[in-house]
């Protein structure tokens, strides 16, 4: 008996001092190979820097601290991502799959600060896959500038597949995103609409090359070269109203948003009474008006009321139907 547990005392040991060695290995190679790594990236579009790197997580984990990273990236648009620290984490038996963080918070910056927000915290998971990489990302206590100035959101969570080979024509997959918000203020919501949301939720596609270089000219061969966005779903809930549309987006010859869409709205009464509230409608033809939108609504699946209508982006106004609802702001790309 002795004999069989001096044995297994050895075999562990054993085991061990080969499972310390593989770690200790690994960790080395992903230490001394990292510049590499990055050099390979920077010929995909991605451009990624650090001023410290940590290499940790013995026994369980590999773990690497960035201190100072900033991305700079070409596809699918140009963008600059920074962080003072983050915190990648996998386990020692799949190095393909990756834990991320960034607890002190985190930036992003579209060119010439066209617009940025900034997060409090990030973290999420990136997987490596031969055909496409897929990154998972939630962002906490957001806040926008520049273009994107006034907006914000508790937590904007985004889901996103980057095939490993760019786009050919307007028929291929440039990006695949899904994007929630959650208690968000969106400013660019015209009256009578608040511009507090209480969710938000998008899956779309981009179609079509995007060139690498300066973020004017790869726009606009994205739009010569036919490129559009595909909205599979965009489910919004706000005041008591729902918003589902679904449709195609692309640009025009003036470089502004153009598309053909449809809309399913649920709980328009609100809407009506959002517009009394903001003093775009009379009181007195509250009544008439929710009067004609019952009558041109019908039933959805839930039993619900729905107003299904179609909604058209052209020469920057939005129609609903025949009728222009909306002037648009003209959108200045730099």
């Amino acid at each position: 008996m002795r004999r069989v547990s001096l044995l297994l005392f050895v075999l562990v040991l054993l085991a061990g001092g080969a499972y310390a060695a593989y770690w200790f290995e690994t960790a080395r190679k992903i230490e001394a190979g990292m510049p590499a790594w990055a050099a390979a990236q920077r010929a995909e579009g991605y451009a990624l820097e650090w001023q410290t790197l940590q290499v940790g997580g013995f026994p369980f984990a590999f773990g690497l601290r960035l201190g100072g990273a900033v991305l700079h990236a070409t596809r699918p648009f140009s963008y600059e991502a920074h962080s003072d620290t983050v915190t990648a984490t996998a386990t020692p038996f799949d190095l393909r799959t990756w834990r991320i963080a960034a607890p002190e918070g985190a930036s992003l910056a579209a060119p010439t600060a066209l617009a940025a927000i900034d997060a409090a915290a990030l973290d999420g998971s990136v997987a490596l896959g031969g055909d496409a990489t897929s990154i998972t990302l939630a962002a906490h206590q957001v806040s926008g500038h520049g273009g994107a100035r006034d907006f914000s959101a508790d937590v904007l969570e985004t889901d996103i597949t980057l095939p490993a080979h760019g786009a050919a024509s307007h028929r291929d997959t440039a990006l695949s995103l899904a994007v929630r918000l959650r208690q968000a203020i969106l400013p660019a919501i015209p009256a009578p609409l608040s511009p507090r949301i209480d969710t938000l939720a998008l899956t779309a596609t981009v179609k079509g090359p995007w060139l690498a270089g300066g973020f004017q000219r790869a726009l606009v061969a994205w739009r010569d070269g036919g490129g559009t966005i595909e909205i599979e779903s965009a489910h919004v809930e706000w005041g008591g109203t729902t918003v589902d549309v679904t449709g195609t987006l692309a640009l025009d010859a003036a470089m502004q948003p153009e598309g053909a869409m449809t809309a399913s709205v649920t709980g328009a009464d609100k809407a009506v009474d959002a517009a009394v509230a903001a003093g775009a409608l009379e009181p007195r033809y509250a009544g008439v008006a929710k009067s004609v939108l019952r009558a041109i609504s019908a039933k959805d699946e839930n039993g619900a009321e729905a107003l299904h209508v179609p909604l058209t982006i052209q020469d920057q106004r939005l129609y609903i139907g025949p009728a222009a609802v909306a002037a648009l702001p003209h959108i200045e790309w730099q």
